[in-house]
């Protein structure tokens, strides 16, 4: 089992032990993970000395996410800037992958708490809890509790049949779907793939067919004398 995992965080160097407990971890398990470190440092600030969100979002769409297919990313939402932290950045990755687990961690989950109950009208908290939960954060972790064993129970649990089946359509992506979900016809593969990831209306709709549509196979199958 191969995994890819994708960690964000303004000081890289606290993370770098993690980056090698976890791949030694995962070895022992047969499960092998390869981690990027998507440290942010002086480059990602602008002129006033702020973390800028633009080139943050040319990075992880650039060069990382087009590269990459992740399974995980983990982000320190304790990021040190005061316009901006892991939550933002994780709107960030989820504007490219809608798919892969994501995880918050901090040295003082309290913090986040916090950082939710202290916003000034009811509104700004409703809007910031909805955000977390459009995000689909997968876990929130106390960095200094050591997390990687959960890490690996999490990356070990993550075989979503939506993700199944969009690897399956990229593999065959140049094929054109010719008989089957009506808005679909004509697209190719690899376009239905990109419709699954980003979990359009149809994209939802087609990846429920293709289940419903299984399981009948299975049902008849099973069924004949």
């Amino acid at each position: 089992m191969d995994k890819q995992c994708l960690f964000i965080d303004d000081d890289p160097d606290e993370v770098k032990s993690v980056l090698k407990n976890l791949t030694e971890i995962g070895s022992k398990k047969g499960i092998t993970i390869k981690c990027d470190l998507l440290g942010l440092t002086d480059e990602f600030y602008n002129s006033s000395m702020e973390l800028d969100p633009e080139k943050i979002k040319a990075k992880l769409h650039g060069e990382l996410m087009d590269k990459y297919k992740y399974d995980l990313v983990a982000c320190d939402f304790n990021i040190e800037d005061e316009n901006l932290n892991g939550l933002d950045i994780v709107r960030i990755v989820r504007e490219k992958n809608r798919n892969c687990a994501v995880i918050l961690y901090s040295g003082d989950l309290d913090r986040i708490a916090t950082h939710i109950a202290h916003l000034p009208t009811q509104k700004d908290r409703y809007k910031k809890i909805k955000t977390i939960v459009d995000c689909k954060i997968t876990d929130f972790m106390d960095r200094s509790a050591g997390y990687e064993a959960h890490l690996i129970h999490i990356l070990k649990k993550q075989i979503r049949l939506e993700v199944i089946i969009e690897k399956k359509l990229r593999e065959h992506g140049d094929l054109k779907f010719n008989h089957g979900y009506e808005k679909f016809l004509g697209k190719s593969l690899k376009e239905i793939a990109h419709e699954i990831e980003i979990e359009s209306d149809h994209g939802n709709m087609f990846t429920q067919e293709i289940i419903e549509r299984g399981i009948a196979h299975m049902i008849e199958l099973n069924s004949l004398e």
